[in-house]
């Protein structure tokens, strides 16, 4: 199946509303199902007449046809629930493919490009992605994954989306709103974040090594047992965030907020959480082993068997803090914020002046 990417939309298109798109595209969409129905009275089997009916809108020049042939598909989807493997094959390949068409359109000729707040997907790619994230996921076929690779999908809206196991590897997904969306077990390897909401969402098992998070909102969030080896989170809000079992090794969290976000048994190792704000947070069992915490605000934090072997505590403040069976030295410590209800390990004494070795 050959989908072409659609030429420049035609100039009266240019300012028409979101709403009047919708509505005409859900018009073509009818038409295209009163044509498949009048093939299917010929003696064609009705369905099948109906999603080549829709697919040849997808090839259509105008995004507005386009979106008829989305509205289309999705009426196979509700009509057939056998065909939703193919369905969301198709739908999945469209996205793809357009989203870069007019990415390059937009970039004179590159996928990538700048940052751009303001932008979002034309009214057939936004279609195509409301149908794949609303559908029953019970229904896909054992073992496939929604194959959204590479796909550019800047300022998206994915709310509530059902992802889980989809493949968004070096996807472009900054600025969109992934508010409470399934994405458990979804590869984001490399993917560009930045600026995106994911509040309230599902990314157990996920996996976001090398993704750019910068500026990100991930609050209240599941990220248990995730991996984000490497992946960049500076400045990004985590609070209230479960990260238990999570790997961030080498991840940079410069600035990031952690307000009672669980890091028990997480991994960051070498990671760079410099002038960030971990108050209240548990992290028993926590590997820290040369992790930077330079300036970082520790209050509270619950430090419980966790691994501090070779961190760099230069003026982290640590008032409140649990170090019970923590692994760190005083030489380490000296060169923290303490307070009177800081808790240290048992066999240490509370050191004195910041040693000669102190510095950021």
């Amino acid at each position: 199946m050959n989908i072409q990417p659609g030429r420049r939309r035609p100039v009266l298109l240019l300012g028409v509303p979101a709403l009047v798109l919708s509505a005409v595209a859900t018009l073509l969409a009818g038409a295209a199902l009163r044509t498949a129905a009048r093939a299917a009275d010929s003696g064609s089997d009705p369905v099948t007449a109906r999603f080549t009916a829709a697919v040849e809108l997808l090839a259509a020049p105008s995004e507005v046809v386009r979106a008829g042939g989305v509205h289309a598909l999705e009426g196979v989807l509700r009509d057939a629930p056998a065909e939703q493997p193919t369905v969301t094959a198709v739908l999945a390949t469209f996205v793809r493919r357009q989203s870069q068409a007019d990415a390059g359109r937009t970039a004179g000729g590159s996928a990538r490009r700048q940052a751009d707040p303001g932008r979002r997907p034309e009214v057939d790619v936004q279609a195509a992605l409301t149908v794949l994230g609303r559908r029953d996921p019970d229904r896909d076929l054992p073992g496939d994954r929604l194959d959204l690779t590479g796909a550019v999908l800047t300022g998206a809206s994915l709310a509530q989306a059902r992802l889980t196991g989809a493949l968004l590897t070096g996807a472009r997904l900054d600025g969109a709103d992934l508010t409470g969306a399934r994405l458990d077990r979804a590869d984001l390897t490399d993917a560009d974040l930045r600026g995106a909401v994911l509040d309230r969402s599902s990314l157990r098992e996920a996996r976001l090594r090398g993704a750019d998070l910068t500026e990100a909102r991930i609050n209240l969030a599941m990220l248990d047992r995730a991996t984000l080896a490497g992946a960049l989170l500076v400045r990004a809000a985590l609070d209230g965030t479960g990260l238990t079992g999570a790997t961030l090794v080498g991840a940079d969290l410069r600035g990031a907020r952690l307000d009672a976000t669980n890091l028990a048994a997480a991994d960051l190792t070498e990671a760079n959480l410099s002038d960030a704000y971990l108050g209240y947070v548990t992290a028993p069992g926590a590997e820290l082993v040369r992790t930077r915490l330079v300036g970082a605000n520790l209050v509270d934090i619950d430090l419980t068997d966790a691994r501090l072997i070779g961190a760099n505590l230069n003026r982290a403040l640590l008032h409140g803090a649990t170090m019970v069976a923590t692994e760190v030295t005083a030489e380490q410590i000296s060169c923290a914020v303490l307070s009177d209800r800081t808790r240290l390990p048992a066999e240490m004494t509370r050191p004195g002046p910041p040693a000669p070795s102190c510095a950021d």
